[in-house]
């Protein structure tokens, strides 16, 4: 699968680059919401920056529909998301418990 968009990931240094690819990839999906590989960067990205599992989510199943022949790939990206927001909750938890 070949992205119609260069991916702007490749050299990001600092927040302000990521806040630039996100408003990149979410013009991107307006342009062409037909580009799989795309959408499931910029769920990625969503989840990178914001923690966003709602949006993230959203988008990883856009990602599905627009290539459903890569679902195994995009299932992959989610269940390794899931993987790191569960780890973060669990982190959280513990904090709070020894804190109290």
């Amino acid at each position: 699968m070949h992205s119609s968009f260069p991916s702007p990931l490749l050299n990001l240094q600092s927040k302000r680059d990521l806040q630039v690819a996100e408003d990149y990839y979410s013009r991107a999906v307006v342009a062409d919401p037909s580009d799989g590989e795309m959408i499931s960067e910029y769920a990625n990205l969503v989840w990178e920056l914001h923690h966003d599992q709602e949006k993230a989510s959203f988008l990883f199943e856009q990602a599905v529909q627009a290539t459903p022949g890569d679902r195994y790939s995009f299932g992959e990206h989610f269940y390794k998301m899931l993987l790191v927001n569960m780890s973060i909750m669990l982190k959280s938890r513990r904090e709070k418990s020894i804190g109290n």
